[in-house]
């Protein structure tokens, strides 16, 4: 006779085995769909592929997204990526069958510091003229609609002497390291980052500017022609991706409506798909136009080129950014040598169309194409795989979660088991980048030109790695990123 134990870990076993069925299942017959629509449009070289702009009011003000649905030559090489998300899930319900509760690490303030300072925390940074150094500002928790069972308290962080200064929560209290609250703060704020990040301040990088010059790029360069070939590593699954989070996709069960068994710990943030909208609608808006203050504004300024204001200057995360951003122009100058006066023709057509359709602060006909190109090319390769990677390094192994159970005045414990399963599964699906041969390093190209300015924009990538890019998570333990770690799309 079989032991409880044993018991339970034989149905375990089964339910693993029923879960991961129905996942792989659905997973290959969705990559069928695929392959029969993709490949009519493959066959075609020389085809363009049509897709249409959409419009989102925010406040009154009109901001353009892209639609998707109408691409589906892009869904052989986009559909792949479903079996690294089928094999993510999975270890998601293994997760939630084996994995005990953990206790919350609380970091040093060295490593929170440090944290911030290396990694998309940084956006929200913010000179205050009421403190001598930087303040994290959250305050646009604010004005977010947030699931009403999670807590997110924390407003400020004030950053002096390479260290955490003070943290103050919504209500005006301030907490210092001194206090015996210090470290339950730091929890705190971990959980809120942990919202902040991920669903509000880096919405920018996906969506408005990055969506609409890929759909000017599929609507004027015919497949299997120089320049699609070009652009189309940085082309492939941003629509898609894009349109599965905005769309509600990954967000269908965040208010906990139930669909089957493994729904409560598949759940990947605590956002029903109006708040995720909105936030995507007000952030983008903030960061482009600047007409609403919906998110703190940050050391990135939208532009061609973007700009770095001087007093983040000394922010590793910032000159990593911008130092990406000038390989990325060199990797486009050396890129358009090779390109004859009716490609050239073409990219100017196509930026003509972006710059008019992306922002009214700048005249089309007076931005320069490779500066476009290169904030094309920097945003969706390099900001948005730095913004997932490096968050992500940071806080794993921390036992956080997105959110408390309780408020910050409350006592009980911040975490359920549940709750950190989701966040670890919102971690390996939507954000942790798993290479599946699509990688920065799997790019090839059969122009010999075009291949050596990728070889050099590579090397020019791994030298700022080295001299920018770093964690100390783990102790002695060095993380940084490899090539095979960068996405050169939005494949997350």
């Amino acid at each position: 006779m079989m032991t409880s134990l044993r018991k339970s870990l034989f149905f375990k076993k089964i339910a693993l085995l029923l879960a991961s069925a129905f996942i792989y299942s659905r997973h290959y017959f969705k990559l069928s769909l695929h392959w029969l629509k993709a490949k009519g449009w493959r066959s075609r070289a020389g085809e363009i592929v049509p897709v249409r702009l959409t419009f989102t009011d925010v406040e009154g003000q009109p901001i353009q997204y892209a639609s998707g649905v109408t691409t589906p030559y892009l869904s052989l090489l986009a559909g792949g990526r479903s079996k690294v998300n089928a094999d993510a899930v999975v270890r998601g319900v293994k997760r939630a069958l084996y994995d005990p509760v953990q206790d919350e690490v609380v970091p040093s303030d060295d490593y929170l510091f440090k944290m911030i300072n290396n990694s998309a925390a940084c956006y929200n940074l913010i000179k205050d003229p009421e403190y001598a150094g930087m303040v994290l500002d959250l305050s646009g928790l604010d004005t977010y609609h947030t699931n009403p069972d999670r807590y997110f308290d924390i407003r400020k962080v004030h950053l002096m002497n390479n260290s955490l200064a003070s943290i103050t929560i919504k209500n005006g209290h301030v907490v210092t390291p001194e206090s015996k609250e210090w470290n339950k703060a730091k929890l705190h704020l971990i959980s809120n980052l942990n919202l902040l990040f991920p669903a509000l301040s880096h919405n920018w990088v996906h969506f408005h500017f990055s969506d609409i010059a890929t759909v000017i790029s599929h609507n004027l360069f015919p497949i299997g022609e120089v320049l699609h070939q070009w652009l189309s590593p940085f082309m492939i699954s941003n629509l898609s991706t894009n349109e599965n989070g905005k769309g509600g996709a990954v967000m269908d069960r965040d208010m906990g409506e139930k669909k089957f068994f493994f729904s409560d710990y598949l759940i990947i943030n605590h956002t029903d798909n109006e708040y995720f909208v909105d936030s995507v609608a007000g952030r983008t808006l903030s960061f482009y136009s600047g007409m609403n203050n919906k998110g703190a504004k940050g050391p990135v300024v939208f532009g061609f080129p973007p700009k770095f204001p001087a007093e983040y200057a000394d922010v590793p995360y910032v000159m990593a950014l911008e130092a990406g951003y000038k390989a990325s122009k060199k990797f486009v100058d050396n890129s358009l040598k090779s390109m004859n006066d009716e490609e050239i023709n073409l990219l100017q057509e196509w930026k003509y169309h972006v710059v008019k359709r992306t922002t009214q602060q700048f005249p089309a006909n007076e931005t320069c194409l490779a500066s476009v190109l290169s904030t094309f090319i920097w945003q969706v390769c390099w900001v948005h795989t730095l913004d997932h990677q490096m968050y992500f390094k940071w806080t794993d192994g921390l036992n956080s979660a997105s959110g408390t159970l309780t408020a910050f005045h409350e006592e009980g414990r911040l975490f359920s088991r549940k709750n950190q399963i989701q966040f670890k599964n919102m971690a390996d699906v939507a954000i942790r980048y798993n290479p599946n041969g699509d990688s920065l390093a799997d790019i090839t190209y059969n122009d010999k030109r075009l291949q050596t300015a990728l070889d050099e924009y590579r090397s020019d990538l791994l030298s700022v790695i080295n001299r920018h890019v770093k964690t100390d998570a783990g102790g002695d333990d060095f993380k940084s990123l490899s090539l095979d770690e960068i996405a050169p799309s939005v494949l997350m």
